[in-house]
């Protein structure tokens, strides 16, 4: 396992701010529609909907992992959708909607993972197929190699090579002139523009009419409910130096990409070959940054195929 990246004073502090606002908020009620848990871990709590909490049914299990600024709320078509056949769980992640950092949560990219590694785990299911989005594809991609057996199958979506994803982030730090990436400022401004950035993040990115007015009418309830978005912490912390190296092993990985993405125009989707080589990339013409969310019945047909 690669070193962990040295965190400043000042590091520390940023990180401090989005833990501080995690534990108030793990302190008082979060929105808990049907079927959606909160699961506590020593470092943080995951808010998540789960199908099938018991695992009684003896199918596949599928756990999408949210896609920032994007709750559980807005996944309503795609469990419909898999349900009868799987089942389904989707998680926010700690810092992030209604999932929070506690005392002792480290932004960095191992720890992280490890944490997401807990939760599954404590899901109790086995044959697991993970969707990973954006920066969590990496996640993914670091599970499969360093926690050999948790996962079957992983999906990633919207994710190119680390170079890619760090240009990619580059890119969005520029709209706030580099403050994102600089300790404490950056947790201090977004929690000051969360509402607006989050949602005008939603309008440009998202390919498909029906879908973007759904996320922005459940990120709108979300932020009015003190959902986090703690991305400057990850910024800073978790996208951050090297390529991590990873090994999937014998993990089947597929990538799903939408080629309406203007986000990731420059991206080229088979550069995630440079960390899964025998990786497959699935792209969708007029699909924007949420292809699960946008083309579930693709992805419908990818978990039936692996």
């Amino acid at each position: 396992m690669a070193e962990l990246p040295r965190r400043t004073l000042a590091h520390r502090l940023g990180a401090a701010l989005d833990v501080r606002w995690g534990r108030r908020l793990a302190r008082r009620e979060v929105p808990r529609p049907p079927e959606v848990r909160l699961a506590r871990l020593p470092t943080a709590t995951v808010r998540h909907l789960d199908t099938d909490p018991p695992g009684e049914q003896g199918v596949p299990l599928v756990v999408l992992l949210a896609d920032p600024p994007v709750t559980v709320e807005s996944y309503v078509d795609v469990v419909k959708l898999l349900r009868p056949s799987h089942r389904v769980v989707v998680a926010e992640l700690p810092g992030f909607g209604f999932s929070a950092p506690l005392r002792g949560y480290d932004f960095r990219f191992h720890p992280v993972n490890d944490v997401l590694a807990e939760f599954l785990t404590g899901l109790g299911g086995t044959h697991i197929t993970l969707v990973a989005p954006c920066g969590a594809a990496y996640c993914g991609l670091d599970l499969a190699g360093r926690h050999p057996g948790l996962l079957d199958r992983l999906v990633l979506s919207q994710a190119p090579g680390w170079d890619a994803e760090l240009a990619w982030r580059d890119a969005r730090d520029r709209v706030t002139k580099g403050m994102l990436r600089r300790p404490v400022l950056g947790q201090l401004l977004l929690r000051a523009v969360q509402a607006d950035r989050g949602g005008e993040w939603l309008r440009q990115v998202c390919g498909t009419p029906e879908m973007r007015d759904r996320l922005l009418a459940d990120f709108a309830a979300a932020s009015g409910a003190g959902a986090l978005f703690s991305l400057a912490s990850v910024f800073q912390q978790y996208l951050t130096g090297p390529a991590p190296r990873f090994d999937p092993g014998g993990t089947e990985v597929l990538a799903l990409w939408g080629e309406a993405d203007p986000s990731h125009a420059r991206s080229d989707p088979d550069s995630i070959k440079s960390l899964a080589p025998a990786a497959t990339v699935l792209r969708l013409p007029g699909v924007g940054h949420f292809p699960e969310l946008e083309r579930p019945e693709a992805l419908l047909r990818v978990l039936r195929r692996l």
